[in-house]
């Protein structure tokens, strides 16, 4: 797979189709200049690669597939809920009993204890899939 790959990418704006079903394969490592007529939707697709529009159709995935994305993401939240209950059993108290200040603060210590972990390591690509449902589905 593709480093960056972009599958049926469109992008409307009421009526109007800006970017209509792109199909682009980048390799890691690779020099890439989008060319073309004023107009025909080359910053709304870098806009959209890098995540600050949501697309109204297609798939984006950058330096993972899309299941891949999500066990990474799963096992993130995995190790930090895992880190907040060894926390609150070290002092004897359960996920039910903890108030959501606590549950924040703890959060944040796990993504710190996380953060820790990865400086020592060289570092990697930010790998992941932007979908128009999967930004809905985040947002609710």
């Amino acid at each position: 797979m593709a480093f960056v790959e972009l599958d049926r990418l469109t992008k409307r704006y009421g009526k109007v189709t800006v970017v209509n079903g792109v199909d682009l394969a980048i390799e890691k490592g690779t020099l890439v200049c989008l060319l073309g007529p004023s107009g025909c939707g080359k910053p709304t697709t870098l806009r959209l690669i890098a995540g600050f529009l949501e697309p109204s159709g297609g798939e984006i995935h950058v330096g993972a597939d899309p299941e891949s994305a999500l066990r990474g993401t799963n096992a993130k939240f995995e190790r930090r809920f895992a880190y907040i209950e060894r926390a609150l059993s070290a002092n004897g108290r359960s996920l039910e009993e903890a108030t959501l200040e606590e549950m924040d603060a703890l959060w944040n210590e796990a993504k710190g204890a996380e953060q820790s972990l990865s400086s020592s390591r060289p570092s990697e690509a930010r790998a992941g899939t932007h979908t128009a449902e999967s930004r809905n589905k985040a947002r609710s």
